[in-house]
């Protein structure tokens, strides 16, 4: 399930886990999701998700007001998921097609649960007065490289811009140059720039 995942991309499913059992639930939701995202700190969920000004404790007080704590106060190391993080967890790997990526990071995650406005994330982002289609668009526009090939008779140039936001540089230079392969062929790689705007 999480082998397409990245290192940060697990870490908010690790935080996720500890925020259903700071809650004392017995399974693992779209909210805890959520909260993971944002707690993460580095990824481009967190990144995407202060910029609309939302923080854990705001996000924490919205979720006790429509889950209830639970009664666990055994802490389960493995969480079963509802049917509702599943979900979102199908769809991150379909947004990752979508967007033609080899990976599943933060910002596919977030992309996922921002499709389903009935689920509790979404409850609790719409109450905080979030737009879910507003912030869906932000993603998708900062969260996407931009290769710019200059060309030269042996050898390539390639000039990656990336937006402010912060990301798996591996992973985005891996889909940047996937981009570019077609037009690489035969030639040779002279140099590569990276910019951030």
């Amino acid at each position: 399930m999480y082998e397409r995942f990245t290192e940060r991309a697990r870490r908010v499913m690790q935080i996720a886990t500890q925020e259903a059992q700071r809650f004392n639930h017995e399974y693992l939701d779209t909210s805890h999701i959520l909260l993971g995202l944002l707690i993460e700190g580095s990824g481009a969920a967190s990144h995407e998700l202060k910029k609309f000004g939302l923080d854990r404790y705001e996000i924490r007080l919205r979720v006790a007001e429509l889950i209830q704590p639970g009664t666990n106060t055994h802490p389960i190391k493995i969480l079963p998921q509802t049917p509702r993080a599943k979900q979102l967890i199908e769809q991150a790997h379909k947004e990752m097609h979508y967007l033609a990526h080899t990976y599943v990071g933060t910002e596919h995650l977030l992309l996922a649960l921002l499709r389903a406005p009935e689920n509790t994330a979404c409850q609790v982002l719409i109450g905080l007065g979030v737009e879910l289609e507003k912030m869906r668009q932000s993603v998708l526009e900062s969260f996407q490289a931009k290769p710019l090939i200059e060309d030269s008779a042996e050898f390539q140039c390639i000039r990656i811009e990336f937006s402010d936001a912060p990301t798996d540089a591996e992973e985005a230079l891996e889909n940047a140059l996937r981009k570019c392969r077609p037009e690489l062929s035969g030639k040779k790689i002279d140099s590569i720039t990276i910019h951030s705007h």
